[in-house]
C-alpha cells in the first residue's frame, strides 16, 4: 500500500522530463533496497519470512476462507436432528427423475406432523393426537435447498481459489510470462533472474508497480533495478566462491 501511494504521488503529479526521471530514480532506489535484501541477504528471517511473506499471507487467507465456509456447512448440518443436511441438495437432485423430490424435502421440513392437542372432553381437558399441517415449511424447504447449493458452491470456489493461488505463487515461469505480457518487456535472462530470486514478496511489488506507471517508466525502472541487483548478486557469488576456496 505504501508503494502504491508513493508511486502515484511520484508519477501522477509530475510532467516535466527531469521530474519524471527523478521519480524513476526515487522508485528504483526504494525498490532496490527491498529487492536486494530479498536476493542477497542470507539471514534466515529475510529468506524465509520476508522474501516469501506474500506467499504465506495469501495461502493463509485462502485457507481461512475455506475453513470458515466448511465450518458454516458443518455447523448448519448440526442444527438438524431428524435428517442430514450434508446430502440434502444431492439427494434432492437424485430424486428429481423419479418425481420423489417432495419426499426428500420433507425429511428435514415435513409439511404434516403428528401433534398432541389439548381439548375439552367428557372428563375435562383431554389429550388427543392429531395430524397438524405446517404450511410455513414449504417455503423453508426451498430456502434451505438453495442454501445447500450456495454453501457447496462457496466451498468449491474457495478450494479452487486456493489451488489457483498456490499454482500462481509456486510456478515461477507461468507468472513470469504473465509479467512480461503485462509489462510489455522483451524476454531477457536478467529479467527472469530478478523475477526468480526476489521471491513472492518482490514479485508482488513488481506487479503493483506495473499497474501504477506506464510501460516506458516501468522499463526504465527495470533497467536500473536489474543492473544494480545482478551486479550485487555477482559480487556476493564471487565473495562466497573466494570464501569457499579459502576454506578448502
Amino acid at each position: 500500500l505504501h508503494l502504491q501511494t508513493w508511486v502515484d504521488n511520484n508519477f501522477v503529479q509530475v510532467s516535466a522530463p527531469e521530474d519524471q526521471q527523478r521519480a524513476v530514480d526515487n522508485v528504483s532506489r526504494w525498490l532496490y533496497i527491498r529487492l536486494n535484501a530479498y536476493m542477497n541477504n542470507p539471514h534466515p528471517y529475510t529468506q524465509i519470512l520476508q522474501k516469501h511473506s506474500m506467499f504465506y499471507t495469501t495461502i493463509f487467507v485462502k485457507v481461512l476462507y475455506l475453513t470458515i465456509s466448511v465450518l458454516c456447512f458443518l455447523g448448519t448440518n448440526q442444527i438438524f436432528q431428524i435428517g442430514s443436511f450434508a446430502t440434502y441438495g444431492y439427494d434432492w437432485l437424485l430424486s428429481l427423475p423419479y418425481g420423489k423430490d417432495y419426499v426428500i424435502m420433507d425429511t428435514l421440513f415435513p409439511k404434516m406432523v403428528a401433534c398432541e392437542l389439548k381439548a375439552w372432553g367428557h372428563t375435562g381437558i383431554e389429550r388427543e393426537t392429531q395430524m397438524c399441517v405446517l404450511p410455513q415449511n414449504v417455503g423453508i424447504q426451498y430456502f434451505f435447498c438453495i442454501f445447500w447449493f450456495i454453501l457447496v458452491g462457496v466451498n468449491c470456489t474457495n478450494l479452487v481459489s486456493l489451488f489457483i493461488a498456490a499454482y500462481r505463487l509456486t510456478f515461477i515461469k507461468h507468472s513470469y510470462r504473465r509479467f512480461l505480457r503485462q509489462s510489455l518487456l522483451r524476454e531477457e535472462e536478467r529479467y527472469f533472474i530478478v523475477w526468480e530470486r526476489v521471491g513472492t514478496s518482490g514479485r508482488a511489488l513488481l506487479q503493483i508497480l506495473i499497474h501504477h506507471c506506464n510501460a516506458k517508466e516501468f522499463e526504465d525502472i527495470m533497467e536500473i533495478l536489474c543492473s544494480l541487483l545482478i551486479s550485487n548478486l555477482r559480487k556476493h557469488q564471487r565473495r562466497k566462491s573466494r570464501m569457499h576456496d579459502t576454506f578448502v
